[in-house]
């Protein structure tokens, strides 16, 4: 991850860093679940090509079998490795590329309450300032973390949006906190 910073031009890097996430990495579903798409195998998988906005099937890079993987959480270094990831993988490194570049930064876990249905989903918040959902591409800046989330409620046209948990390098909040 110190490598992928390193070539981030550091003038709002917050940005920079997105960018390069879209430009970089895969949308993958977990590797061990059934999709839309249909099941992942195990030499292949669905993948979500965020800059060209299209569905992809990818052969998985040869350092990575499926036996190596963490469960469904990746550190930083996992997702690097392995090309992308889900909502909390990107969360995580996006959080990770700030943190170490000095930011207060927060991984959200948040449930979506959207058109009678719910779901999981985590993003970035960083210095109360910016939220990042790169799976969705959207960057959101604003005045403090109420000003975030009502701002993302518009974009992603939801009633509400929960806060189940938010955790970084040193703490971890179990507070729930809705915004609609």
């Amino acid at each position: 991850m110190i490598q992928i910073n390193k070539e981030i031009p550091q003038k709002n890097f917050l940005f920079n860093a997105y960018n390069y996430l879209i430009d970089n990495f895969y949308y993958y579903y977990d590797p061990f679940t059934y999709t839309s798409e249909g099941t992942q195998e195990w030499t292949n998988i669905k993948a979500y090509d965020l800059r060209n906005e299209k569905w992809i099937e990818l052969k998985l890079r040869d350092s990575i079998i499926l036996d190596d993987f963490p469960d469904i959480v990746f550190y930083p270094d996992e997702t690097i490795d392995f090309g992308g990831g889900d909502c909390e993988d990107f969360a995580i490194l996006y959080t990770s590329m700030a943190i170490n570049e000095g930011y207060s930064a927060y991984v959200y876990i948040i449930d979506i309450d959207k058109n009678e249905a719910q779901m999981l989903h985590a993003l970035s918040i960083v210095d109360d300032r910016i939220l990042v959902d790169a799976p969705s591409k959207l960057y959101i800046e604003g005045k403090n973390e109420e000003d975030l989330f009502t701002k993302y409620i518009k974009v992603i046209k939801a009633d509400k949006v929960t806060v189940i948990r938010s955790f970084n390098d040193k703490e971890f909040s179990n507070i729930k906190k809705t915004y609609t």
